[in-house]
């Protein structure tokens, strides 16, 4: 006969409880930033406005671990636009 506890599962986390235990996201921690002048890629495709301006998104990112509050330096990728 076995006297094991049942084991519980683990409890989901909001968003706002996620952030205190692990910190802003890469996202989050430079959605302050703004597109460069010197991003000529970005400005190259939306002049041109090709398929990559028109489905995806060029945004900042905290490229650090770990990620600090507010990204100093932060670095920009193309992304996938959501759709609603």
């Amino acid at each position: 006969m076995s006297h094991e506890q049942p084991q519980q599962q683990p409890q989901a986390l909001g968003a706002s409880e996620l952030e205190e235990v692990f910190g802003p996201s890469i996202w989050e921690s430079a959605a302050h930033a703004k597109i460069p002048k010197n991003a000529w890629e970005y400005h190259i495709r939306r002049q041109l406005n090709d398929a990559a301006y028109n489905h995806l998104e060029y945004v900042p990112y905290c490229s650090t671990m770990p990620v600090q509050p507010r990204c100093e330096e932060p670095k920009f990728m193309w992304k996938r636009k959501e759709r609603h």
